[in-house]
């Protein structure tokens, strides 16, 4: 799965951050992984960036970048 992920982007192109699969609000994170208040939490400075890919179900930085790009907005409903 990695494989489709990038943490260098050629200039100009989007990331994860931009892209409307990526959720990266710290209490939508904490609701969709049961347990990790308890590890931590996603209001951590050490997580500032990260969230969720729905579109492929992984937890990533939102400098990652991957085909499946789609702006923010373009999902009804979603941002």
């Amino acid at each position: 799965m990695m494989g489709r992920f990038t943490w260098f982007r050629r200039p100009g192109s989007q990331s994860c951050a931009e892209c409307c699969y990526f959720e990266a609000d710290p209490k939508r994170i904490e609701a969709m992984i049961p347990g990790l208040t308890v590890l931590g939490s996603a209001y951590a400075s050490v997580a500032a960036g990260d969230g969720i890919c729905l579109r492929h179900d992984t937890y990533q930085s939102g400098r990652f970048g991957c085909g499946d790009f789609s702006p923010n907005g373009t999902i009804s409903g979603r941002r």
